[in-house]
């Protein structure tokens, strides 16, 4: 590859991840101007807390695997075996976390005490009520590091560099919409809209992806 290359597709990863992390800013900012600083945003925070440490951790080391064997795979076996290998890495996948997610919702007021043992009540019974909802981001973005490896392999970087944006962008609406309704709910609501777009967009672009390479073959 030409340094070229390389650096035109790092700019592109670090101009996009950038703007990803400003609009988790703008996100915070939004979430702390609707309901300031009280037992409902501690609820949220802390409902966050194990969801997104699962998602952060599949987010960092699933690249670091799978890159390499999706690029060994396609040279030693052809592409359609990587774009084969994926589709059954997602189904075992979504089995895993999907049974995960359901066995952390039945412990979830147990869960929330552990995390926040000086909560109220009423902010108990919030974050419990958040939790269950925010424990599927582990769902959703646990998925994307698949996707989003299989498309680095692919030496695709613009989609998987839009991932944080394409996450919190549709939160940010969400939120700004719903928040007199649903209240701090909103925000929960928006965080799993924000994840399934993501998802929906990487799945699209992988599809693409195996399209164009299918007719290339």
């Amino acid at each position: 590859m030409s340094t070229k290359y390389l650096i035109r597709n790092a700019s592109i990863i670090t101009v996009w991840r950038s703007l990803g992390i400003v609009s988790g800013a703008v996100l915070d900012a939004i979430i702390l101007a609707h309901f300031g600083l009280g037992p409902e945003t501690d609820a949220l925070f802390a409902s966050l807390a194990i969801p997104l440490l699962i998602a952060s951790a599949l987010d960092l080391q699933t690249p670091k695997i799978l890159i390499p064997v999706l690029t060994r795979c396609s040279e030693d076996e052809g592409d359609q075996a990587s774009c084969d290998l994926i589709k059954v890495l997602l189904g075992t996948f979504a089995l895993i976390l999907g049974s995960m997610v359901l066995l952390l919702s039945v412990f979830a007021r147990f869960l929330m005490r552990l995390q926040a043992p000086g909560f109220q009540v009423e902010a108990l019974h919030i974050g419990v009520r958040l939790f269950l909802i925010l424990i599927w981001l582990a769902f959703f973005q646990g998925l994307a590091p698949i996707l989003q490896s299989f498309l680095f392999a692919r030496h695709r970087y613009l989609v998987p560099a839009l991932s944080k944006l394409s996450t919190t962008i549709p939160a940010i609406i969400f939120v700004g919409l719903y928040h007199k309704q649903l209240g701090i709910y909103s925000v929960a609501l928006g965080f799993l809209v924000g994840s399934v777009f993501q998802l929906m967009l990487l799945a699209r672009s992988e599809e693409h992806t195996s399209e164009l390479q299918s007719h290339h073959d």
